[in-house]
């Protein structure tokens, strides 16, 4: 449980995300929300499905909650990335990432029990 956050229930799998209480209400009706895999570093992260014109979409909840611009890298600050609280957001440019990953905490898959 993570504190003054309220959960996301995943549809594919038995996990929870967690988002602040704040925001809860606003995204809830988002969904249904689901686990993929990111592409860069193979992490599993929450998703939901947007329809823009004929194209559905697929948002990472990360990304959609840290309002990050193309281009740009989201951080998990504990590596958790079940936990989509703004004070776990960090977002960055590529090259920070690269640094700043040396330095986060090491935690593994949230999805490997």
């Amino acid at each position: 449980m993570i504190k003054n956050a309220k959960p996301i229930p995943l549809r594919n799998y038995d996990e929870t995300a967690w988002v602040d209480d704040e925001v809860f209400d606003e995204i809830i009706g988002m969904g249904p929300y689901f686990i993929l895999r990111d592409a860069g570093t193979k992490k599993p992260v929450p998703y939901f499905d947007r329809k823009i014109g004929n194209n559905v979409q697929k948002i990472g909840l990360h990304r959609f909650l840290a309002r990050a611009p193309k281009g740009s890298i989201v951080l998990f600050l504990n590596n958790n990335s079940m936990d989509c609280t703004r004070e776990n957001l960090l977002v960055c440019t590529p090259a920070q990432a690269n640094i700043l990953r040396k330095f986060l905490p090491l935690k593994k898959d949230p999805l490997k029990k």
